[in-house]
């Protein structure tokens, strides 16, 4: 477990990183109430606004053991990282957000997400399997791990306030592959 939150960390990191490159991020950020958290993460997570994925395009990665379908205007990137994780970037054309799917091998035992401040997670389920889906209210950041087929998966938004639709309908559209 603690390799994907070393992993989880380190997109998150990625994802702040690019912020701060593209976009200046107030100081003052207004904090938000448990409930309005709660709201938050359940509109993440079972949101009833739906995105036709017609114009989408599917992207298949055998090595990673997984498909998704993305926006058709969005570039891919693949990469392997220093641990051998696959990562694999969707960005959008201005590159003001994206997504990040890192793909470990080896999975866990399946433990409690400890409490983080300002973080708010629920169980969710991504192809059948278990995960967490969290929200961190302070950098609005959203991610969803989960493991299953001897892999560990972490889903990390990337960019200030990403759009929970496209994130959302990505999740319902990703497929962990044998």
């Amino acid at each position: 477990m603690r390799t994907i939150w070393i992993l989880l960390i380190g997109l998150l990191s990625l994802a702040l990183a690019g912020c701060a490159a593209s976009q200046t991020v107030a100081k003052d950020s207004p904090t938000l109430a448990s409930k309005d958290v709660t709201s938050l993460v359940t509109t993440a997570v079972a949101t009833s606004t739906v995105i036709t994925t017609s114009g989408w395009r599917s992207y298949d990665n055998t090595q990673a053991g997984y498909s998704a379908e993305y926006p058709a205007d969005w570039t891919v990137n693949e990469s392997i990282g220093t641990n051998g994780e696959f990562v694999t970037t969707f960005m959008a054309p201005d590159n003001a957000q994206g997504l990040a799917v890192t793909v470990l091998k080896g999975e866990t035992a399946a433990e409690e997400i400890p409490d983080m401040p300002n973080t708010r997670c629920q169980p969710v389920k991504i192809s059948e399997l278990p995960g967490q889906h969290c929200l961190d209210t302070v950098a609005s950041s959203i991610s969803t791990t989960f493991s299953g087929n001897n892999k560990q998966f972490a889903i990390v938004a990337i960019g200030k306030k990403p759009d929970q639709t496209i994130y959302q309908t990505f999740l319902e559209n990703f497929t962990v592959t044998p």
